[in-house]
């Protein structure tokens, strides 16, 4: 079982976009995803959703959550993914936010 260890990051826009899909044959465990707010003066909201794709369900991480301006906030600590899931992000304006995240993806 071979194991990478890896990172994303999504500038978001208003519309709710794929940031990460997990691939075939590979189990992914999320260590952490937050939002920062790139901007002094603007707070944002983020939404952040989990699609499964066994049961093709979306599942709220994160919705509306309010960003202020140069602040960050942790959507959330560990989460588990299989092949096809997916994590979803949109921003409610765009141009403000980053979604990051550090993963593990084993094969």
């Amino acid at each position: 079982m071979a194991t990478v260890m890896k990172s994303i990051g999504y500038n978001a826009t208003t519309t709710l976009t794929d940031v990460y899909t997990c691939p075939a044959d590979t189990t992914t465990t999320f260590m952490f995803i937050q939002s920062g707010n790139r901007t002094n003066n603007t707070a944002a909201e983020v939404t952040v959703v989990w699609y499964d794709a066994s049961t093709t369900t979306e599942f709220a991480l994160a919705t509306g959550t309010m960003v202020s301006p140069t602040g960050a906030v942790i959507i959330i600590k560990q989460l588990v993914l299989e092949e096809g899931d997916k994590i979803r992000a949109s921003g409610s304006v765009a141009g403000i936010l980053n979604v990051v995240g550090s993963f593990m993806e084993q094969t």
